[in-house]
């Protein structure tokens, strides 16, 4: 039931024929346009957390990130694997982009609102 609460989804920028579909429940991922999918080995347990965000590296298809709360997760080998990566902040993490021309860099955007001279966003390198 809880794959039907939809957050997010993304086309695999390296290639055309892969989407993700993330929702509350997990990460789907399909390999022909949608036609079938399958479900992603995760971390966590199905539907143990809220999932934010969701990016594949434009350069290497194979490279993934989502958000879930304050923890950022990576896969290397098209998920089959995660790691987590330690971020600067306490707040919650809602939106991951990743630099085109480095991608070792991930920029988050929190759940808080701007403050007057504090920006509201965080670099991080893994």
């Amino acid at each position: 039931k809880d794959v039907e609460k939809y957050v997010r989804v993304v086309l695999d920028p390296t290639r055309g024929t892969r989407l993700y579909y993330l929702s509350r429940y997990g990460i789907l991922r399909s390999n022909d346009q949608g036609q079938s999918w399958e479900e992603l080995p995760l971390l966590t347990a199905p539907g143990s957390l809220a999932f934010f965000d969701l990016q594949v590296n434009k350069r290497d298809g194979n490279e993934i990130f989502y958000a879930s709360e304050k923890v950022v997760y990576h896969s290397s080998d098209f998920g089959a694997q995660w790691s987590t990566i330690s971020i600067p902040t306490q707040r919650r993490v809602i939106t991951l982009s990743v630099n085109p021309v480095d991608p070792t860099r991930v920029y988050i955007g929190t759940d808080t609102p701007l403050q007057p001279k504090k920006k509201n966003r965080s670099l991080f390198n893994f």
